[in-house]
């Protein structure tokens, strides 16, 4: 593999370097705020649970998953109403400054049939602090169909003069567009929801036509297309205030003695019964606050008149936590240790180990204790260099890594996770020096602004590194021609179409191995993609070597830009690689982009002393070693 970059002109170099960098690198990870999903909100009837938490300076957002455990009961719960507390004030997710993205696009208002789930997308964007230690969501109550009430009374639906129905309890409930064609009757059934203070149930197949004689007939109620989202089960809908609803009908009629349509039965009234959910507190991965409380509900509320309910929503089940991961020996529960909270003084990198499963574990370095004993929860503070990390889980090791706290850090978290039975150390967050963070803005801003001055000495630059691709190119073109004279053969070695030009393209159902290592370990486990011209060129999973298979159909000879993806860690080197032949195994090393930066900040700093200082604190911070691209793999 050659690199693209080399031979910069030495008067433009420093300026070049720190466009470069800037164009080259993108820590996204830095960026977030992860914090640790809560114990689930369980019941023998609902589950509520918030996961998938993340801030950033911009926004907070969560997942808020609800599930229906019931099998008579409808829940309805209303996303814009949830409130979540910044420094104990209020933001709601509504478009008052902070704008709610609830995926619901039409009605804020969520049902959740029985047996059925749920998920919503709640985000919160604005100028606040969003990177608390810990946040408090409350989500409003959730309302449910309670007592069963009195049947509504209907009058007759008659052929001969369909009447205009405003149910006081239901709302207006009209019969239209009746029709007979080929002896079959169609009309639809329009409901409008007027009244706020009941749950309706419509049991469709108590809909019936009745002829003259009084005999029922054949009688079918469908959905029209695409509504769905009142479907209580396969013979029932719910109609939440204010809903609006079509129905479709269908009665045969061979004779044409329809004389009524019976709606009779069809409407079962339910009062308004609610349940009220316990501020839920989340923490940051990390954090320093004490142990999360476990949320609890309260019983249900009844808002209208005591009647008889037929099958009451108790909360008499203990909350409980999601379903532990399973492992070879028993875990202790978290609720016999607590977190552990190290001495800041001890060292300038405040380290997190947890685990979302609640197993208490104790972390050790070799020879000694950090934690004194088993913890749910510890944050450690070590010096700068490298650590010995050992994980126990009841006595037994399951954890032996390095980790690696550079100078350029202030906090990291490692999530202690299994995967088929095997344990590993997990970077899920980290974050820089504030002194670190000032250097690359004040980087990130003198290259903007050197972007704008130099636009067409920076094109010229551009074009003056195409010309050296494809003088490259047609290097590799002379030597494959050699290759194949010297051999008696013809076209490209690896067997692979194409010869090696410029336009050539890799294609044969992922013709090309692509391994990516860095300083000899693989980087594994990790979504990678090739960018080229905007396009997605290639891409894969690669496995535990680093590897994986794919066509480039990009061109030959070409920088493209590589991104990498696991977890919540994202980097990316932008047009830094170009491949030089089309040989069926590739192999991409991530230390000779770290070596080039390198070169270049010594450069800058034999022409500049002040900006090599600054290229080298920049150039650790973002150094390939602390991306954590390697974690975990061997």
């Amino acid at each position: 593999m050659k690199l693209i970059i080399n031979n910069l002109p030495k008067r433009r170099s420093i300026i070049l370097v720190v466009a470069l960098l800037f164009t080259t690198i993108r820590l996204l990870a830095q960026k977030e705020v992860e914090y640790i999903n809560p114990p689930l909100i369980s019941s023998d009837y609902y589950t509520i649970e918030v996961k998938e938490i993340l801030a950033t300076s911009e926004s907070f957002k969560f997942d808020l998953v609800i599930e229906n455990k019931s099998s008579d009961k409808v829940l309805l719960l209303d996303p814009s109403k949830i409130s979540i507390y910044f420094n104990d004030v209020a933001y709601y997710p509504v478009k008052s400054g902070l704008v709610a993205k609830i995926t619901s696009k039409e009605d804020p208002v969520i049902m959740i049939a029985p047996k059925s789930k749920k998920k919503e997308a709640i985000t919160v964007e604005g100028n606040a602090n969003f990177k608390l230690e810990a946040v408090k969501i409350v989500i409003p109550n959730i309302s449910y169909n309670g007592a069963l009430q009195p049947a509504p009374t209907l009058p007759a639906y008659t052929v001969s003069a369909l009447p205009k129905v405003v149910d006081p309890a239901i709302g207006e409930v009209n019969i239209v567009e009746l029709e007979l064609k080929k002896q079959k009757w169609t009309a639809k059934l329009d409901i409008i929801r007027n009244s706020t203070s009941e749950i309706i149930l419509v049991d469709l197949t108590k809909i019936k036509g009745i002829s003259k004689t009084g005999a029922e007939l054949a009688t079918t109620a469908k959905s029209p297309l695409g509504i769905n989202k009142y479907d209580f089960n396969d013979e029932k809908i719910a109609l939440k205030p204010g809903a609006e609803y079509k129905l479709y009908l269908s009665i045969d009629d061979l004779d044409a003695s329809l004389n009524e349509i019976s709606l009779a039965g069809v409407f079962e009234r339910y009062s308004i019964a609610e349940l009220t959910i316990a501020p839920i507190l989340v923490r940051k991965v990390g954090s320093d606050v004490a142990k999360t409380e476990t949320p609890k509900t309260t019983p249900p509320v009844q808002q209208s008149t005591p009647v008889t309910q037929s099958t009451p929503i108790t909360q008499s089940t203990p909350v409980t936590q999601s379903t532990p991961v399973t492992q070879s020996a028993p875990a202790t529960s978290n609720s016999q240790c607590a977190p552990f909270i190290g001495n800041p003084a001890a060292g300038k990198v405040k380290v997190n180990f947890y685990n979302n499963d609640g197993y208490c574990f104790e972390v050790l370095s070799p020879g000694s204790s950090y934690t004194n004993g088993t913890t749910n929860n510890a944050t450690i503070y070590f010096n700068y260099g490298k650590a010995n990390i050992i994980i126990k889980m009841n006595g037994a090791v399951i954890i032996e890594e390095e980790i690696k706290n550079t100078q350029t850090m202030q906090a990291v978290s490692y999530m202690i996770k299994n995967k088929k039975g095997e344990w590993s150390l997990d970077r899920q967050a980290m974050e820089i020096t504030p002194e670190a963070q000032a250097r690359m803005d004040q980087m990130q801003a003198d290259s903007k602004a050197w972007h704008e001055e130099n636009k067409k000495e920076s094109e010229e630059w551009h074009a003056e590194q195409s010309a050296k691709h494809e003088a490259l190119v047609k290097e590799n073109e002379k030597d494959d021609e050699e290759d194949a004279k010297s051999s008696g053969t013809s076209g490209s070695s690896g067997g692979t179409s194409g010869g090696g030009s410029g336009n050539t393209k890799i294609s044969g159902s992922g013709s090309t191995t692509f391994t990516i290592t860095y300083k000899g370990t693989p980087v594994c486990n990790t979504e990678i993609s090739f960018i080229q011209g905007g396009s997605r060129v290639a891409g894969g999973t690669t496995n535990d070597n680093g590897a994986f298979k794919s066509d480039f159909n990009g061109t030959i000879g070409v920088a493209f830009t590589v991104k990498g993806q696991r977890g919540n860690t994202t980097w990316e080197i932008k047009d830094f690689y170009a491949l030089p032949n089309n040989d069926p195994e590739i192999g991409l090393r991530l230390e000779d982009f770290e070596k080039q930066m390198d070169e270049m900040s010594q450069m800058a700093g034999e022409q500049d002393s002040e900006m090599g200082a600054i290229m080298g604190g920049f150039t650790a911070a973002v150094s390939v070693a602390g991306w954590g691209v390697t974690d975990g793999c061997k």
